[in-house]
């Protein structure tokens, strides 16, 4: 929830100033930061094709009309980055693909079983040829994992929190922080 004036919008009361806000989509840019850190090292390119990095994912279709073909190229970092990958987030009264894509996401997934869902599915349009927000940024960061080694949260806290002095930043609230 959000501050507004100061107060908690659920209670009205006053909120502490060192309140703890949940931004999911904030870890969107938290990744990118993350996987451009691994760009800048020379570990990571932005053309590098997805499955250089995630096997699992080579081999690509796209669902064309009432058709599944090949996809034309394989989808890039900078395709994750952008939304052009082809993937997308599922949409419940969509197309039959987007309602397969609904709960990829689910947050108790391990990542071997967030790619086996993800692997068999067709993307949703060519890559790079339109935008469409969709799970890029959760393939993005098992990228990360691979190249780095270990999880995503650890490589964020200890590369991009931690040295930013970002000390209530994670993507969960330890039970000592929960009162705030």
């Amino acid at each position: 929830h959000e501050a507004v004036g100061g107060l908690d919008p659920a209670t009205g009361t006053p909120m502490p100033k060192d309140a703890i806000f949940a931004r999911a989509a904030l870890s969107k840019p938290m990744t990118a930061g993350g996987a451009l850190m691994l760009v800048e090292s020379g570990r990571l390119a932005l053309e590098d094709p997805v499955e250089r990095h995630l096997p699992e994912l080579a081999g690509r279709r796209v669902v064309a009309g009432s058709e599944v073909v090949p996809a034309r190229r394989s989808p890039t970092i900078a395709d994750l980055m952008r939304h052009t990958a082809g993937l997308t987030n599922g949409v419940p009264g969509g197309s039959e693909l987007e309602r397969r894509y609904l709960g990829l996401t689910a947050t108790d997934r391990a990542p071997a079983d967030f790619l086996a869902a993800l692997a068999p599915l067709p993307l949703h349009f060519q890559p790079g040829v339109r935008w469409d927000y969709g799970v890029g940024f959760e393939v993005l960061g098992l990228i990360v994992e691979r190249v780095t080694g270990v999880r995503l949260a650890e490589h964020q806290a200890r590369h991009l929190f931690t040295p930013l002095g970002m000390n209530d930043t994670g993507y969960f609230v330890p039970p000592a922080k929960a009162g705030r």
